[in-house]
């Protein structure tokens, strides 16, 4: 007995920490999920940007950031620019637009914006909240900041 309730114990410790994050590609998908919750748009080029992939390495993937995500309650939405894989023309065209619309004007940058429901014309409104990029001055800051703008 006892070693079946110390297994069930290591499964549920092993499933726990190994949750990964959900990303977002959709944005009809994060309007839908995000009703009030802070969104992370996180502007990049997977297959060719090596400051992105440093970021997912030393930020996104850390158990830090999971946890972060979790008591905040944040929506990660991932507008990718790939050069040699090709994303759906509707999720190109998204992408496209809030490249334009918050003037990236290089990767990664990252976004905290709530989307807010217009209860007159029923149109969404995106309220900008911060914006950071890379964390240069280490993961501990970056995500102060971070908390500094979602709750603002």
């Amino acid at each position: 007995m006892n070693r079946i309730i110390l297994v069930l114990f290591f499964v549920f410790v092993t499933n726990v920490n190994s949750q990964e994050l959900v990303w977002h590609n959709n944005v009809k998908e994060v309007v839908k999920k995000a009703k009030g919750k802070p969104v992370l748009m996180f502007f990049t080029g997977s297959d060719w940007c090596g400051w992105c992939t440093k970021m997912q390495n030393d930020v996104f993937n850390t158990k830090m950031f999971k946890e972060w995500v979790d008591i905040n309650k944040v929506v990660l939405y991932e507008l990718d620019f790939p050069k040699f894989k090709t994303l759906p023309k509707e999720i190109r065209e998204i992408n496209g637009y809030f490249n334009y619309k918050f003037q990236v004007r290089g990767f990664p940058t990252v976004f905290f914006v709530k989307f807010e429901e217009n209860e007159k014309t029923k149109k969404t409104n995106i309220k900008i909240l911060g914006r950071t990029g890379y964390p240069r001055q280490g993961l501990s800051n970056w995500m102060k900041q971070a908390d500094l703008m979602i709750h603002k």
